[in-house]
């Protein structure tokens, strides 16, 4: 698969473990080891967490204290 970073060729791991809730994508290639991982809501008003990793360091974090605020959903029309 051609990497858009660089020439190099990457390769990808999944390890899906679906009924802990939890996936996690692996992406190495080009000199760089990338990482995704999703975990599943804990209630519906929250958010699934969701992180990326480049080499060990942030490239995303989304989790629950990103929850957007609900306010009072009675005046909507």
């Amino acid at each position: 698969m051609p990497n858009p970073e660089s020439e190099s060729e990457l390769q990808a791991c999944s390890q899906p473990c679906w009924a802990k809730g939890v996936a996690t994508v692996t992406v190495h290639g080009g000199g760089f080891n990338k990482t995704w991982t999703w975990e599943a809501s804990k209630n519906p008003t929250a958010p699934s967490a969701i992180t990326g990793t480049r080499d060990g360091k942030p490239l995303l974090s989304l989790e629950e204290k990103d929850r957007a605020p609900q306010g009072d959903r009675t005046s909507l029309p």
